[in-house]
């Protein structure tokens, strides 16, 4: 807990992330996995945010046209991060379940390689994984707003103890949340397809984790009342108490997201 806390009290973040987990998740027989992909990405030279756009608004349109499932997708830029982020861009996308995952994909390799190609004339993604997403906090609003931030963790459990010691630190911690009003939607990702143990997805790691946690923010203003309510209001001495030897976390990297695509459907 002591790095815990240590890195909560330097880093301008969303603290609370370094203590929520699976909760909600835990309270259900059979929680409701959403398959997530992300890609990490560099813009090529001379190259940049309005190129980009300008390819997204083409595979909108062909997304229109050829693929009927329910697909939701943001583009992240870092916002907070260490000297450790090596991409420009990030995409985060979600299908309601894996059979839309599946179709889609399928879809896009067999009709979307001269789209394709406009994406790899802007950018240079060395990163393309997947996780299995569990909703443990209903974002806040109407959500997906057209901006945001985005908050990633990586999460371990102590040595010695089990998923459900994690789980009933989490369960009491998110009440904690709920009673003090956060806003921010939470989700755990279940490494998946392409993700290794030091997290090729989006943000740095330096250290192997058991789950990504993952945070939306409706604006800057919104985790700053968190970080508030976690240190001058004293959250982080609940988060001591049950987190203390069950789990740890690492410092969570900040991402301004823009929402491109819209599925309309349950994120969680």
């Amino acid at each position: 807990m002591s790095n815990l806390l240590r890195t909560t009290l330097t880093v301008v973040a969303l603290p609370l992330l370094f203590s929520v987990g699976l909760s909600q998740a835990q309270d259900q027989q059979n929680p409701k996995f959403v398959p997530i992909e992300m890609y990490t990405c560099q813009y090529n030279k001379g190259k940049g945010s309005k190129d980009l756009q300008r390819v997204v608004d083409k595979w909108n349109k062909w997304t229109d046209e050829n693929d009927s499932t329910p697909y939701t997708a943001w583009l992240l830029t870092p916002f907070i991060f260490d000297s450790s982020n090596n991409f420009d861009v990030g995409w985060i996308g979600a299908w309601p379940d894996g059979n839309a995952m599946g179709t889609s994909l399928a879809t896009w390799l067999e009709k979307g390689g001269n789209l394709q190609g406009e994406f790899d004339r802007v950018i240079d993604c060395s990163s393309h994984a997947t996780a299995a997403s569990v909703m443990i906090k209903p974002p806040g609003g109407d959500w997906p707003g057209e901006t945001g931030m985005t908050v990633f963790a990586d999460c371990n459990i102590a040595e010695g103890k089990t998923v459900q010691d994690a789980m009933a630190a989490h369960n009491e911690w998110v009440k904690h949340l709920n009673d003090n009003g956060s806003k921010a939607g939470l989700w755990v990702f279940w490494p998946g397809f392409g993700s290794n143990e030091k997290g090729d997805d989006i943000g740095p790691s330096g250290i192997s984790y058991d789950y990504k946690i993952v945070g939306a923010h409706p604006d800057m203003r919104s985790i700053g009342a968190d970080w508030e309510s976690f240190t001058n209001g004293g959250g982080w001495r609940k988060a001591q108490e049950l987190t203390n030897g069950v789990l740890q976390c690492d410092s969570p990297r900040v991402y301004s997201s823009k929402n491109i695509r819209n599925g309309n459907f349950n994120p969680g």
